[in-house]
């Protein structure tokens, strides 16, 4: 049961972890001052991080409902 909760623990910051990420992205690249290829390489580097954090929380989620039923 430890290991589910490290487990748990570990997902949560990680998500933490990549939300500033995308903060950090989002507030450097808002004003679209890049060039056209350092813009589109900031474009799919956010689409990988919210791709990321999406695993990350949907597996958090699940280990968390996971400890309530057992």
């Amino acid at each position: 049961m430890t290991l589910i909760w490290v487990i748990y623990f570990v997902l949560l910051i990680l998500s933490l972890l990549y939300t500033g990420v995308i903060v950090y992205h989002v507030l450097k690249y808002r004003y679209d001052d890049l060039p056209r290829e350092q813009g589109q390489y900031a474009g799919r580097a956010l689409a990988v991080y919210l791709g990321l954090i999406g695993l990350i929380l949907l597996l958090s989620i699940i280990i968390a409902l996971s400890m309530l039923l057992l």
